[in-house]
């Protein structure tokens, strides 16, 4: 008998680390990543402002890139809190919010949610969407009083479904429950709708946004939240001091200020999901859902891991689910258009054509 025996805790036993590493393959579509790498101007730019930095030293104050964040919104930096990536900013939130009470979320969504609350010690319930992805508002706030709920995290537009939710139904979560509701908007600039406007008239909503997808700066990992001076205030005793390194900083700071050289990729973004769906409707046996992100979900006749495989020995890497309601489906990232071109015709070899 080990020493760690009585140690070990019993509730992290069947987790499997996240930091898997996909197999080497030509064709990468099983992450949420931006398709395409800043311009070279930009990088230059970039390198060359970095070059500058004095590298032995910690990372400066987070308060310059917080206002270039908060202030197109009509905020003050007070209201913005970073992280390395939004994952670490969820776990701060939970760590500073929810520790004494219990996180309620709809699946299927995000796994991290659940993830980091269940590695914090953290109660969470899920809330299962309706049939058609939608989300069941009544059943939430519900769920939220018979729970004494302390956090709802709701993604919008929803990982991995890509769906997205009213206004009105989200704002009705926010007015009829006692909760800190934290709407993860980390595809804002694929979908248009936000609840930023909102955010002075509520002080128990928060938005959790992320640079890694439409900016195209997963290698950063910087993410930030959106909330009340009150809520912000709590998330920053937790944090880690100097938890976002220089160069993430420096990244932050490049994005906001040169947006217009973004802007192209949503746009294009956008068109190549519209175009992939029309394309996945000539394969058989195959749906997609409509989506306001940068992925889709595709659903099959094949479980999810068994498509996943057999696309694998093509060079194409795409995110599988195995249990029910996406036992039949995959998650695949719109990529550049000639990447979207291989992805449908492995599919078609696959299934064949639509009749």
């Amino acid at each position: 008998m080990s020493k760690l025996d009585k140690l070990q805790r019993l509730d992290l036993l069947g987790l499997v680390p996240q930091n898997q590493v996909t197999p080497l393959v030509h064709l990468k579509l099983d992450e949420d990543e931006g398709d395409r790498d800043w311009p070279d101007s930009l990088k230059a730019f970039y390198n060359e402002q970095l070059a500058r930095a004095d590298w032995q030293r910690y990372p400066p104050g987070q308060t310059d890139l917080k206002r270039a964040i908060a202030e197109p919104l009509g905020l003050t930096h007070e209201w913005v809190s970073l992280g390395a990536g939004a994952d670490e900013v969820l776990r701060h939130l939970l760590m500073a919010w929810a520790l004494r009470g219990t996180v309620i979320y709809p699946v299927p969504t995000n796994a991290l949610y659940g993830l980091t609350a269940q590695c914090l010690g953290i109660k969470h319930v899920a809330v299962m969407l309706n049939a058609d992805f939608t989300l069941p508002v009544e059943q939430v706030i519900a769920t939220a009083r018979l729970q004494e709920a302390s956090v709802i995290l709701i993604g919008n537009p929803n990982n991995p479904t890509g769906n997205l939710f009213s206004r009105d139904e989200l704002l009705t979560i926010v007015r009829e429950t006692a909760c800190l509701v934290v709407v993860d908007e980390s595809f804002i600039d694929y979908s248009g709708l936000t609840l930023a406007d909102v955010l002075e008239e509520h002080d128990n909503l928060a938005l959790l946004r992320s640079f890694s997808h439409a900016w195209c700066a997963a290698a950063f990992r910087l993410g930030y939240l959106l909330g009340s001076p009150r809520v912000v205030a709590e998330l920053e005793k937790v944090r880690s001091p100097h938890n976002v390194s220089a160069a993430a900083l420096l990244a932050g700071q490049v994005m906001l200020a040169r947006p217009a050289a973004f802007r192209d990729h949503w746009q294009g973004a956008v068109h190549a999901r519209e175009a992939l769906r029309a394309a996945l409707s000539g394969v058989r046996d195959v749906v997609s859902w409509p989506s306001a992100a940068n992925f889709l979900l595709v659903g099959t006749t094949l479980n999810g891991e068994e498509l996943a495989e057999r696309l694998l020995t093509r060079g194409i890497a795409v995110r599988p689910f195995s249990r029910s309601p996406l036992m039949n489906c995959i998650r695949v990232t719109v990529g550049r258009p000639e990447e979207n071109a291989e992805f449908v015709a492995a599919m078609t070899a696959i299934f064949g054509p639509a009749a």
